[in-house]
């Protein structure tokens, strides 16, 4: 197994555990680095492939984050938005015109 797959791995676990809470911002690319004893490019390969699963995203300059998912459990969902109530009037609107 390659050692940036053995990293997606840990971190998606740590993820689903809850130990990167959904926002939170992971460990810098060097801490990350220092701590599986790897170069930044293989973290940076890692991190990139969690940032294609929408696992994680990037801020410039600022480090990765953890996405909000709907299965967050402090998260609230959002009423739907009924866009039936926005329809115009249909004794005002001349649809038969079209």
């Amino acid at each position: 197994m390659h050692k940036y797959l053995h990293i997606v791995t840990e971190l998606e676990q740590q993820i689903g555990n809850g130990i990167f809470k959904a926002g939170g911002k992971l460990p810098s690319v060097r801490q990350l680095a220092e701590r599986y004893q790897v170069n930044s490019s293989t973290i940076l390969r890692a991190l990139s492939d969690l940032e294609r699963r929408h696992l994680l995203y990037s801020v410039a300059r600022s480090g990765y984050y953890v996405v909000h998912t709907k299965a967050d459990p402090g998260r609230q969902e959002k009423a739907g938005m009924d866009f039936a109530t926005a329809a115009p009037d249909p004794d005002l609107f001349p649809y038969l015109d079209f």
